[in-house]
């Protein structure tokens, strides 16, 4: 279950904030004994907030062997949007989540995006 966070609360709370396609995803193999990572490819147009260098960011996904939890989301090939991505507890360095719906947004949502940024900026102050 998720809780729904205000939009000025979701951005604060993002560590990178970026317009991307998914491309893919790829598996990053473990020692023994422990669970390969599965992340998807995220290959950035625009960032809002982070570095402006990052060209792609490695986004976690459900792994596929394990069976299917209600919480689980995932992202198709080709989805295009924005990504409000957070880092986790006890994760993997240069792996971000996007792990509530609330932190992919539909391109259509850009206009209200740059505004909502500067509202935010400006609150803050």
């Amino acid at each position: 279950m998720w809780v729904k966070m205000d939009d000025c609360e979701l951005i604060d709370k993002s560590a990178l904030i970026v317009e991307a396609e998914f491309l893919e995803t790829e598996n990053l193999k473990q020692p023994a004994n422990k669970r390969p990572i599965h992340f998807g490819i995220l290959q950035i147009s625009n960032v809002y907030k982070g570095s402006k260098k990052l060209a792609t960011a490695k986004l976690a996904q459900p792994n596929p062997s394990r069976p299917i939890s209600s919480v689980d989301i995932f992202y198709t090939r080709g989805q295009r949007g924005i990504w409000f991505l957070t880092t986790g507890k006890n994760t993997f360095d240069g792996i971000y989540y996007a792990n509530t719906p609330q932190r992919y947004w539909p391109l259509e949502k850009k206009p209200f995006l740059t505004r909502l940024l500067e509202n935010c900026v400006s609150r803050k102050q």
